[in-house]
């Protein structure tokens, strides 16, 4: 137990790969964040931002279309299953689990949470400065660029006019960045997962695609803020080297040692008393 706190105590240096083996046998993979991984990010950030700008010329047919129902019933129902994804609350009870399963990855979750709920914040600060119309509400015969600046909302509801930039999306791509970081290995999953969600606000018709776009970009820039040593990254890093210095190690040895002593006893298959199940009452007695 003493080298397994010794393998999660070097865990977390910038660029490198550990592999750590649980109480319960299997290798978790951690990897800490790297020049590399977010250089990615930011080519990423930019990407989708120039993509949501020339999505503005889209945005009009597609936003008509999808609030038309067009879209094919068997499409909706794969996006609207990952929607939670890109859900808050669903984002912190993940982060629980994890944190219970995976004792490994405790000290790295805060970022992760971080990381998906700071990108849903950001977005949401910038809905209340950047009013716009969502495409269910909008009044198609207008041209695309009157979705923006509106004032009142049709219906007296402030939620109508808060389509610029996707909230959900911005919470999805943000928890993909984090568990991606985590786990290279299950990106295509975890970044798969948040295009269904990004995908789901365009066919629902609460979101344009620019706004999904948007809030993906934005994301990708949070990730980049909180993954660099130079940004925002190092509280980060200085807490979970707290956290395995003083709580990961312990948390995992009591386990461990919880789990040995309540395993029951298993028969040997070379005691033929234990493995037909018969007592002997003359040695007990």
């Amino acid at each position: 137990m003493t080298g397994l706190c010794r393998r999660l105590g070097n865990i977390g240096s910038a660029g490198d790969l550990n592999q750590v083996e649980s109480f319960s046998g299997y290798k978790t993979t951690i990897r800490g964040p790297s020049p590399a991984r977010v250089g990615s990010l930011v080519f990423a950030g930019v990407g989708f931002l120039v993509a949501s700008i020339l999505a503005l010329w889209v945005d009009h047919p597609l936003g008509a279309w999808c609030v038309a129902d067009r879209v094919p019933d068997f499409v909706e129902e794969i996006c609207n299953a990952a929607e939670p994804f890109g859900d808050g609350l669903t984002v912190i009870l993940l982060l629980l689990v994890l944190a219970r399963l995976v004792p490994p990855a405790r000290p790295y979750l805060p970022r992760v949470a971080a990381i998906s709920l700071g990108s849903g914040v950001l977005v949401n600060v910038i809905k209340q400065l950047v009013p716009r119309y969502r495409p269910r509400h909008f009044d198609f015969a207008l041209t695309i660029w009157e979705s923006f600046g509106a004032t009142v909302a049709p219906d007296g509801r402030s939620s109508t006019i808060e389509s610029f930039p996707s909230g959900h999306t911005a919470t999805a791509i943000g928890l993909a960045i984090g568990l991606s970081w985590l786990w290279p290995e299950g990106r295509v999953i975890f970044w798969g997962l948040a295009l269904l969600v990004g995908l789901q606000r365009v066919e629902t018709g609460a979101h344009f695609l620019s706004d999904v776009l948007a809030a993906a970009g934005l994301s990708c820039f949070v990730g980049v803020a909180l993954l660099s040593e130079r940004l925002l990254g190092w509280p980060f890093s200085r807490l979970e080297a707290h956290l395995i210095s003083r709580g990961a190690c312990v948390g995992v040895e009591l386990e461990a040692i919880h789990t040995e002593a309540d395993r029951p006893a298993v028969p040997s298959r070379s005691d033929p008393v234990a493995s037909s199940g018969v007592i002997d009452k003359s040695a007990s007695a």
